[in-house]
């Protein structure tokens, strides 16, 4: 019983199934990111001169700890037996998989997600959104807990994101929990990995023509730094088609790839706009 709320027998080992791999999944990736700020390669690449303001990593943990609490519990809702019907009443229904269905296990919640979070990051940058996110860019220089970092209004939405594509896949065919669980590692670790004050991305990756599928993490550092712009989250599509893609980015991330850090939040490239 939660909240006086009585819970089918199979939630809540579920939800410490759920629990201990996302904790797991997330110390993994913090503990791999402050590994690489404080390596040479880190120090040699790093992308803001200005450190963490003091009490930045407690903050983020407790959001973090939140974080990944209701995920566990919405994801063991989704995906435990709640009795309800022939296949269990679960929202997202695993099982054996096809080569082909293995793939859409990755591609859909990978596709979804960009589109989603697109739609939902300009939505908080909104005058009536911004309240709910600035929980969020309270962190302007990044670290290897922001990425969990945010208000429960977006942590929400996170798990609508993660689930919806794989609740609406069991509609007509089973999911392979086995890549869903690799695409969680893939994208929940990589939040994590991709708000740390190091570019990992370096040439010739970190061009433009190579960033639809990946930008560098130059290129959300100043998202945070500028609040407008660079909306997208894995890719560039959008930031592109809508016209929200600073043009000064490459030239920034040359700047960290080059060995000279940026020191200004509010530093331009020759290419931005006046």
């Amino acid at each position: 019983m939660i909240f006086g709320l009585s819970l089918p027998a199979d939630v809540l080992p579920a939800f410490a199934t759920w629990f201990v791999f996302l904790a797991l999944l997330s110390i993994a990736s913090v503990a791999l990111g402050f590994a690489l700020e404080r390596s040479a390669f880190g120090q040699r690449n790093r992308v803001w001169t200005p450190r963490p303001w003091e009490g930045q990593y407690a903050f983020e943990s407790r959001s973090a700890v939140r974080f990944t609490l209701l995920a566990s519990m919405l994801f063991a809702l989704a995906t435990a037996d709640l009795g309800l019907g022939a296949q269990g009443g679960a929202l997202v229904v695993f099982g054996d998989t096809t080569w082909a269905t293995g793939i859409l296990s990755f591609v859909l919640p990978w596709g979804f997600f960009e589109v989603f979070y697109y739609v939902v990051h300009r939505a908080l940058h909104t005058r009536r959104g911004v309240p709910f996110h600035r929980h969020h860019h309270r962190s302007v220089v990044g670290t290897p807990i922001t990425g969990l970092s945010m208000g429960w209004l977006e942590t929400l939405a996170w798990q609508v994101g993660y689930l919806t594509p794989v609740a609406l896949m069991s509609f007509v065919m089973p999911v392979s929990l086995p890549v869903w669980l690799g695409f969680l590692v893939y994208h929940w670790g990589g939040n994590l990995l991709g708000h740390i004050n190091v570019e990992i991305v370096g040439r010739p990756f970190g061009t433009r023509a190579w960033s639809w599928a990946l930008h560098p993490f130059t290129y959300h550092a100043l998202h945070h730094a500028r609040w407008t712009g660079h909306y997208a989250l894995y890719s560039t599509y959008f930031d592109r088609w809508f016209g929200t893609e600073w043009a000064d980015w490459p030239e920034l991330h040359e700047r960290v790839v080059s060995g000279t850090p940026l020191s200004d939040k509010k530093v331009k490239g020759q290419q931005a706009p006046g």
